[in-house]
């Protein structure tokens, strides 16, 4: 009875601590080869949070919850003059969405990658023309170990995700 009694005992305490310190994914990304045109639509304030070295842009680092979704934006609501409402606005820049998992040999990582970017010279056009490089995300990862991502014309994306605990260690 004291053997069961404390093997309770040290499954609360496993699972107190479990709960306290969760581990979670930390998603980094960055762009290889894209060109400039993909972020042009960024005002100059939102251009500063990108991390650009030549033809390399380092985006902001995500941490996120196994299983749930998580997204970057770095954005520029497109407003036409017809817009009535938020709803009728188009994001230009980049959007991204991961669904991370923990699996037996890794991270699997499902989602998208969308830029986008107005064609459009003005506003007063009759249509409004935008172009946009899409991937769709299934991808398993290493622990903490980049993964390029082919892209068109030659660029690709970079993800690396790691198990962290809550306080952003790695758990390495």
């Amino acid at each position: 009875m004291k053997t069961l009694a404390a093997i309770l005992g040290l499954f609360v305490i496993v699972a107190n601590s479990s709960v306290a310190n969760p581990v979670m994914i930390r998603l980094e990304v960055s762009y290889e080869g894209v060109e400039a045109k993909w972020f042009a639509d960024l005002s100059s304030d939102t251009k500063k949070i990108l991390n650009q070295n030549g033809d390399s842009v380092v985006l902001p680092t995500v941490v996120a919850r196994p299983e749930e979704k998580a997204a970057l934006e770095i954005i520029r609501e497109y407003m036409p003059s017809w817009a009535k409402s938020k709803e009728d606005g188009v994001p230009c820049g980049v959007v991204i969405e991961f669904n991370p998992k923990i699996v037996p040999d890794g991270i699997h990582i499902s989602g998208s990658s969308t830029l986008r970017r107005s064609t459009t010279p003005d506003d007063n056009e009759a249509a409004i023309r935008f172009e946009a490089q899409q991937l769709i995300l299934d991808n398993l990862l290493e622990n903490g170990q980049p993964k390029a991502i082919a892209m068109e014309g030659g660029a690709q994306m970079v993800v690396t995700a790691t198990l962290v605990e809550a306080t952003g260690q790695s758990t390495k």
